[in-house]
């Protein structure tokens, strides 16, 4: 008798855990993520910026919930734009904006937005995308000239973001990229 209490408890257990393996499949892969997330990392510090692309859209297409989804969105952005491939560096950069809206990442997806609109001679859009960074920061310049947002992405472009008391200058590896007058 006792034999088959341990097969049911046996069963029970091997039945529970195929439960969650069914219910949440991506716990069950997150090594692969984070794995492929600091691969393209690697190949980004050695220069290699195509192979870390391919890391980083593979993570983007087969982990959409992944947490390293919204750095590897911002890679595939950054590098479709270098390509000069607009639409898909802006399918990536309106992900960001739309996924992750408190992520800083989203100011400086929305001045590649920009710098797309202006490109495409979309002035309706500019215009919308210029009221929209002027909006992302609530700007207290208390003592100072003006307030500075970082950040360094997969591909190790460093971004810069100064917030003046007119204008905002968004800036790559230090160039100015864009700047926008209020």
């Amino acid at each position: 008798m006792m034999g088959y209490k341990k097969r049911g408890i046996k069963l029970k257990t091997f039945l529970f855990l195929c439960l969650l393996i069914f219910l949440f499949p991506h716990k069950a892969f997150s090594q692969e993520d984070k794995n492929l997330y600091f691969q393209g990392l690697r190949a980004a510090r050695s220069g290699e910026r195509d192979f870390a692309f391919m890391y980083f859209h593979t993570l983007v297409r087969d982990f959409p919930e992944s947490e390293y989804s919204k750095e590897a969105l911002f890679a595939a952005g950054e590098y479709y734009f270098s390509l000069g491939d607009y639409y898909d560096a802006g399918r990536m950069f309106s992900r960001i904006i739309d996924d992750y809206p408190e992520s800083l990442a989203k100011l400086f997806a929305t001045a590649y937005l920009l710098k797309i609109a202006k490109n495409e001679q979309k002035e309706s859009v500019v215009e919308k995308l210029k009221k929209d960074l002027i909006a992302l920061q609530q700007v207290s310049l208390l003592f100072r000239d003006f307030k500075e947002l970082r950040y360094l992405s997969p591909l190790r472009k460093s971004y810069k973001a100064l917030y003046f008391i007119n204008k905002i200058k968004i800036l790559i590896d230090e160039k100015i990229f864009a700047e926008i007058d209020f």
